[in-house]
């Protein structure tokens, strides 16, 4: 019998070919994912799971490499979830994946190896986004389409040290009293947000989601772009803003 090929990230949807929930377990590792255990010899280990349990929870599981969630779902129970996972590489969402509004909002904080993350089909439905991506470090790129007005995003993308782009959708905002300290402290290579919801013009005046939102970001950070509505642009350039 051949060797079976696994392509992460893949989508086979299209072919009406539909696994719910793809896992990879690091050599040596350990998960329990509803109740049935998950185990890895010398080597990294795929497994195909027929469903996403209803209780779906990896709460500080530290053996996880790569999930793939190929059915679309809802995360009631997720906690700290993937926080300071040090072995997870990519997290892929095939079909739409939704969080409760109580869901933790330390989500990925400290998944030191995650590389990117597209929240193309993810639905964060908390209040608040407080550190949601803290600790980073490899991280390069964020999709965040789906993340409506929000609370609280105290250093959400704080010490991503290689993090280069932001992508939000045009539903993106703040409660007038939400807080946004830290929001991207020490992210010295962030050069692009794309905030479809911001007003260039607006950067100066107080009260404004465009005004909140920039004070969020590090007056030691180097040159940002905000790519903001009808094609506005706001430019950091390491002292001063600027709009285009």
């Amino acid at each position: 019998m051949g060797k079976k090929l696994i392509i992460p990230g893949a989508d086979f949807s299209e072919n009406c070919i539909v696994i719910p929930l793809t896992i990879v377990v690091k050599a040596g590792g350990s998960v329990t994912i509803g109740g049935v255990e998950y185990t890895a010899g010398a080597e990294d280990k795929e497994y195909e799971i027929n469903s996403v349990p209803s209780d779906f929870s990896l709460n500080y599981e530290d053996d996880i490499k790569y999930l793939r969630i190929g059915s679309p779902a809802t995360l009631a129970n997720m906690g700290g979830a993937f926080r300071n996972n040090s072995n997870l590489e990519e997290i892929v969402f095939a079909a739409d994946v939704y969080t409760s509004t109580s869901i933790s909002s330390v989500l990925f904080a400290n998944c030191l190896k995650l590389k990117k993350f597209d929240g193309t089909h993810f639905y964060f439905r908390a209040n608040n986004a407080n550190m949601l991506f803290n600790g980073c470090s490899e991280i390069t790129e964020i999709k965040l389409p789906h993340m409506g007005e929000k609370t609280s995003m105290q250093y959400c993308f704080s010490s991503c040290e290689n993090l280069r782009s932001v992508e939000f959708g045009s539903d993106f905002g703040l409660t007038s009293d939400a807080s946004v300290t830290g929001l991207f402290n020490d992210c010295p290579a962030l050069e692009t947000i794309i905030a479809p919801s911001l007003v260039a013009s607006e950067y100066a005046t107080s009260d404004t989601l465009t005004n909140k939102f920039i004070q969020g970001i590090d007056a030691t950070t180097g040159h940002v772009t905000i790519h903001c509505a009808n094609g506005g642009k706001l430019t950091w350039n390491g002292t001063s803003w600027s709009v285009s």
